[in-house]
């Protein structure tokens, strides 16, 4: 019978070397449909917390891009708002990262959406474990327990014309989406679009010229 094999901390160091930014994406549908966004955290570092709005066309489901093999992506309930920056919430769904990409959900039947999505570099609490068998280690839960998120970042809000090539950006501030939130949530796109153009959201004619979504 063949032992398991026993991650070093030099090597899990050096993975944790190569981990870069991430870009997190909140989705109207419990799917993840990378050209359309409602929201989105461009290049957020790790234990940040992206947090999406509750009001508006909120999101279903997170969608995770350019995550490292060692990183744990989670998906957070709506009270990440007001759980404070040093804990992102109550956790939603979770996985470690694959090939790069990941979405989550969690949200059958559109129940509970919003909320918020982070990511982490798991070896930075495998290092400290000397010699932990990455075989038995339950990565998720892991990650979930020792982690917690250092501060908090509103989402950039996005709104898509119906039979539009343009689309709205809105950037806010946490207390500027706490007063967008008091609009409520809407299904209706052509509403949602009048609730980003309340906040003065800027209208980009062509949005395949984003280099975010090109």
């Amino acid at each position: 019978m063949f032992s398991k094999p026993i991650v070093s901390a030099s090597l899990l160091s050096l993975y944790a070397t190569i981990s870069s930014a991430v870009d997190i994406r909140g989705f109207p549908r419990p799917l993840c449909d990378q050209n359309r966004p409602v929201a989105t955290c461009q290049n957020i570092a790790e234990t940040v917390c992206c947090v999406f709005p509750t009001g508006g066309l909120i999101a279903q489901a997170a969608g995770f891009k350019f995550l490292q093999c060692s990183d744990l992506a989670v998906y957070y309930y709506p009270d990440v708002v007001t759980e404070g920056p040093r804990n992102c919430g109550v956790t939603r769904d979770s996985a470690s990262a694959v090939n790069g990409d990941l979405c989550l959900t969690a949200a059958p039947n559109g129940q509970v959406p919003g909320g918020g999505a982070a990511w982490f570099d798991l070896t930075t609490c495998l290092t400290a474990a000397e010699g932990v068998r990455m075989t038995d280690a339950k990565i998720a839960d892991m990650g979930v327990e020792i982690h917690n998120c250092t501060q908090q970042q509103p989402a950039t809000l996005y709104g898509w014309p119906d039979n539009d090539t343009g689309v709205y950006e809105l950037n806010l501030s946490m207390e500027q989406m706490k007063e967008f939130n008091k609009l409520g949530a809407t299904e209706d796109n052509a509403k949602y679009i009048d609730m980003l153009k309340q906040f003065d959201a800027t209208y980009h004619a062509d949005a395949t010229k984003m280099a975010r979504f090109a």
